[in-house]
């Protein structure tokens, strides 16, 4: 599945906390394959790009996608891959094992 990352551990701030897991959002729910979404906070130097890749159905038919985001604070950037799908409720949502 996915490493997700605490957020909190790139940003005390609330506001971007939200602003981010929209971001993850509206990447998977609306940007194409291989287009990459970017977040940027030049204060905080704070930058995640989302980029959507497959699209695939479960055998429960549940909708997937693959990902990639990156983080880069100060200089220095985290990766991480995963697969999210989508929920009933339109949600996207890393499954746990």
């Amino acid at each position: 599945a996915a490493v997700l990352p605490d957020l909190a551990m790139y940003t005390s701030l609330p506001e971007n906390i939200t602003s981010l897991k929209k971001q993850f959002q509206n990447a998977l729910e609306s940007s194409k394959r291989g287009v990459t979404e970017v977040w940027d906070n030049p204060g905080e130097q704070l930058l995640v790009a989302m980029t959507p890749k497959k699209s695939f159905r479960l055998g429960n038919g549940d909708v997937c996608r693959q990902y990639y985001q990156t983080i880069d604070i100060s200089g220095y950037r985290y990766e991480y891959p995963g697969i999210a799908c989508r929920n009933d409720e339109g949600r996207w949502l890393v499954p746990r094992r």
